[in-house]
């Protein structure tokens, strides 16, 4: 069930001008199953055991779960337990993972294939990764290189503390913050953009918050109940 924070008409009018979307990845464009979020764990253990950490497997995939648990960042223990170097840990995080394992939506890419739309992706992932995922999930041909934000490319300035993702976002598709939104399943993250005027779009996948924040201005479920509702209103 869709749930907004602004007048319908108002977003509506938003979606009518609809020029460009800037995405989020992980558990945005694709949806982050249980198991593949502990991949994510298991991948943050092993690279910080390459990295010469004294811990066995068993206890750096424990640490790992309870680093992301509580900052919501498998490598956060890591870096402050063990002062390994972040941009290290990064790029070998993310060689450890599969991209395979991740189910891929046919109906996304049908929807996002019949919109008129361009769109760049902004991840706090690295760039190899994002770039594996989007062809494995048949969504690269909407994303050229140039409209590819990793990490690594903003200096490792996250997009909750930083405005300089979105500036970018906004410059490799030529658009005006009044003909962008930002699409991400981290409200936090939804702030800066809705500060610059960008519309706001949280996806829940499922877990319906009881409060919406005032930054917010659509929720729904996922990536593909979203661009229905947009391909429902272009066409009136």
């Amino acid at each position: 069930m869709k749930t907004q924070t602004v007048e319908k008409m108002d977003f509506d009018t938003r979606l009518r001008g609809l020029r460009g979307i800037l995405w989020d990845l992980d558990n945005t464009l694709y949806r982050l199953e249980e198991m593949l979020e502990d991949s994510f764990n298991v991948a943050i253990a092993r690279a910080a055991i390459d990295q010469g950490i004294p811990l066995s497997f068993e206890s750096a995939v424990a640490m790992a779960r309870t680093s992301y648990e509580k900052t919501g960042y498998s490598g956060r223990y890591f870096l402050e337990q063990f002062g390994l170097d972040r941009n290290v840990l990064h790029f070998a995080f993310h060689k450890h993972l599969d991209e395979k394992v991740i189910n891929a939506s046919l109906e996304l890419q049908q929807l996002m294939d019949s919109a008129k739309l361009t769109h760049a992706l902004i991840t706090h992932g690295a760039r190899d990764w994002a770039l594996r995922v989007l062809q494995h999930i048949g969504l690269r041909h909407h994303f050229p290189e140039p409209q590819v934000f990793a990490l690594e490319d903003m200096a490792f300035e996250k997009k909750h503390e930083s405005r300089r993702a979105f500036l970018s976002g906004l410059d490799a598709l030529g658009v005006e913050p009044a003909e962008a939104l930002v699409m991400e399943d981290l409200a936090e993250n939804l702030v800066i953009p809705h500060q610059m005027g960008l519309g706001t779009v949280w996806l829940h996948h499922g877990r319906v918050p009881d409060t919406i924040p005032a930054h917010v201005d659509y929720c729904c479920a996922n990536a593909v109940e979203f661009m229905q509702y947009y391909h429902s209103v272009v066409a009136r």
